[in-house]
């Protein structure tokens, strides 16, 4: 029995190590005449069996019509396979320094939310990628039993998306979005294609901007993988979106990870250049990160302190308390209800105030309030005030999701969470 026909007999076993030792070893010895045979294995349920099939056929022999079959495995379940289908796409641009694939990889390396083989995968990938020859690529982290982020040469990575051109956002994006947000603590950031706006430790200034930083503010945004949040909660909470084909985009994600890094550069740089630039007055719409709606007193007799807040994120965070009596939940709510509640702030020409006056007995406190680039502004509310009542509709239809002993829903209205829990 030659060794080809030993191989195809492990393959029509059932020993499923033999099976996966057949197929490395048709695919290492070139016996591409048993393509359909191994390209069986690609749905397989065995994971260990679908990588190999895959590795084959586009890492071994890289046949051109299973190109798009590695791509669309770079989300399989399995994290192995995954990390062998980046490798497997990867190497159709090997030495090529395309920057799409470039673009790609990059973005999985820096996703916290990948595992770290995937993510390892894509590190090593990107260099057989940019490098004209394999000499000199990184080594597995894996191999080096560090976590992926310990082996990451961020100065060598940096040089090579600067080289390549990687940086620079695809055509897709570079057409279709419009305007860039970005807000943290005491920074907020709005780009469009030819104007910017800064709120600085409450500074605002505004004017025009050079396209070459329009582009590279695209580009860092794609190379994060906007808008997919980071797995790890660290450092401080950004705000980032846009604006793509006339919808919002928004995530909300934290700075510690390398996620977003090159946007967070980008901002930072922007802030720092402009720092200097005379004052303005911000405007009412600028960087809303957050929408709040107050109502009582923690030691009033009755009904207590109320406080729901609204992010960007379509998070919210609800507070009730009443003297000891402390409670809090928070959730997420349906897409676009922060833009519904922000049409409310905008149409009541906020932080305008009506008339000012004292409380009269038995009334409560009311608030409405909107944080821009870290800092708060609020304006009190009374009874009569009717420029707020939809967001007041708005509060109602939240909380009495949660608690219908502290709000009655809306004759007509739906209540937009999505999810909530106790906190």
């Amino acid at each position: 029995m030659t060794e080809e026909q030993q191989l195809l007999a492990k393959l029509a076993g059932t020993d499923r190590s033999e099976q996966y030792s057949a197929l490395i070893a048709i695919g290492k010895t070139g016996l591409k005449q048993h393509e359909k045979r191994v390209a069986g294995y690609l749905n397989e349920t065995d994971a260990e069996l679908r990588s190999a099939a895959i590795r084959v056929l586009a890492f071994y022999w890289r046949l051109p019509a299973y190109r798009t079959t590695a791509e669309s495995m770079m989300r399989d379940p399995d994290a192995h396979v995954r990390s062998v289908a980046v490798m497997s796409w990867a190497s159709y641009g090997a030495h090529s320094r395309d920057q799409d694939i470039l673009r790609r990889l990059y973005q999985i390396l820096v996703d916290d939310n990948q595992p770290r083989r995937v993510r390892d995968s894509a590190y090593n990938s990107f260099f057989s990628v940019f490098e004209p020859n394999n000499v000199g690529l990184p080594k597995p982290a894996l191999q080096l039993d560090k976590t992926i982020d310990e082996c990451i040469d961020w100065r060598r990575l940096d040089a090579a998306i600067e080289a390549s051109g990687a940086w620079q956002p695809s055509s897709e994006v570079m057409h279709e979005v419009t305007r860039i947000g970005y807000s943290t603590d005491g920074i907020g950031l709005t780009l469009t294609r030819d104007t910017f706006e800064i709120i600085d430790d409450g500074r605002s200034a505004r004017g025009k901007l050079a396209p070459a930083s329009w582009i590279r503010a695209l580009g860092a945004m794609e190379l994060g993988g906007f808008p997919t949040p980071a797995a790890e909660e660290q450092g401080h909470r950004i705000n980032l979106e846009w604006t793509r084909n006339g919808g919002i985009e928004r995530v909300s994600s934290f700075s510690v990870p390398s996620k977003y890094r090159d946007i967070i550069r980008v901002a930072r740089e922007l802030a720092d250049g402009h720092r200097d630039s005379p004052p303005t007055t911000p405007s009412n719409t600028t960087v809303v990160s957050t929408i709040e709606y107050a109502r009582g007193s923690v030691d009033e007799p009755r009904g207590g302190m109320r406080r729901l807040r609204i992010h960007s994120d379509e998070r919210f965070e609800f507070l009730f308390q009443h003297h000891g009596n402390r409670r809090t939940w928070e959730g997420s709510l349906r897409a676009g209800t922060f833009e519904h509640a922000l049409e409310v702030i905008k149409a009541a020409q906020f932080p305008e105030s009506g008339p000012q006056r004292d409380l009269v007995p038995g009334e409560q406190t009311r608030s409405v309030g909107v944080e821009r680039g870290g800092a708060w502004e609020r304006v009190t509310l009374y009874e009569e005030d009717v420029r707020y009542i939809e967001l007041v509709k708005l509060n109602s239809s939240i909380v009495a999701s949660l608690d219908d002993t502290l709000a009655r829903m809306p004759a007509g209205a739906t209540s937009p969470v999505v999810d909530v829990r106790p906190v």
